[in-house]
């Protein structure tokens, strides 16, 4: 805990001694907490901290607005990691990311969405963060597992029921759909309280997001909430 504790501190001190006045901590790097949840499991580098009654991020908070800075927890929402058993609902799937073979969430899946929820709902009430901010992990990039004209055989049976339903957007649509449907439940989420922000930091290129990520970056800084 001690060094925990110094290495937040010295941090902290050099992001104020830089003039800077935002910290953007990575919280969820994959399915996991580097902080008290009762939603996702301990990420395995804190694990024997929380145990031990040690919250990096309540520290963090803390001890960043003693030096007057604000601190918004980093989320990436979908991506479980290399170990499926971090996966808190069963709606997965597998995309290679360079060398490695990662699981993620199902973005169409209703249950995979509330969990997500849940978990940026968990930070906003039970932390004094001043934002939520997500990375640019969305739908993996990766068209072996996600073909750009079908839908991949995790999704198959929720688009078939879509279309079937009358719905009329082709798969990249309908993939974007659920992304935009994440992203505004995440935002009523996080505005709930007063003073705290929600941001996204994208891809740099609008159109990778659009038809790689299925990220519709400008539908969403065009239309409030």
């Amino acid at each position: 805990e001690a060094q925990a504790r110094a290495a937040l501190d010295g941090m902290l001190d050099r992001v104020k001694a830089c003039g800077l006045n935002t910290v953007i901590l990575h919280v969820r790097a994959n399915s996991d907490a580097y902080y008290r949840s009762t939603v996702f499991k301990p990420a395995a580098t804190v694990k024997a901290l929380i145990e031990s009654g040690f919250d990096p991020l309540g520290y963090a908070v803390e001890a960043a607005h003693k030096r007057g800075l604000r601190l918004e927890a980093w989320v990436n929402p979908y991506r479980i990691g290399i170990d499926k058993s971090y996966a808190m609902v069963d709606d997965v799937f597998t995309a290679k990311n360079g060398s490695y073979t990662y699981y993620y969430y199902n973005p169409a899946s209703l249950e995979a969405q509330a969990l997500i929820l849940r978990g940026v709902a968990e930070l906003v009430n039970n932390y004094a963060i001043d934002g939520v901010q997500f990375d640019d992990y969305f739908y993996p990039s990766d068209t072996a597992a996600l073909p750009t004209q079908t839908p991949a055989s995790f999704e198959k049976a929720a688009y078939d029921a879509y279309r079937a339903d009358g719905g009329t957007l082709d798969i990249q649509g309908w993939r974007r759909a659920q992304v935009d449907a994440l992203v505004a439940g995440c935002y009523r989420k996080v505005h709930a309280r007063s003073g705290c922000v929600f941001g996204i930091a994208p891809n740099c290129n609008i159109s990778t997001n659009y038809n790689r990520y299925y990220a519709d970056v400008e539908e969403w800084i065009s239309n409030p909430g």
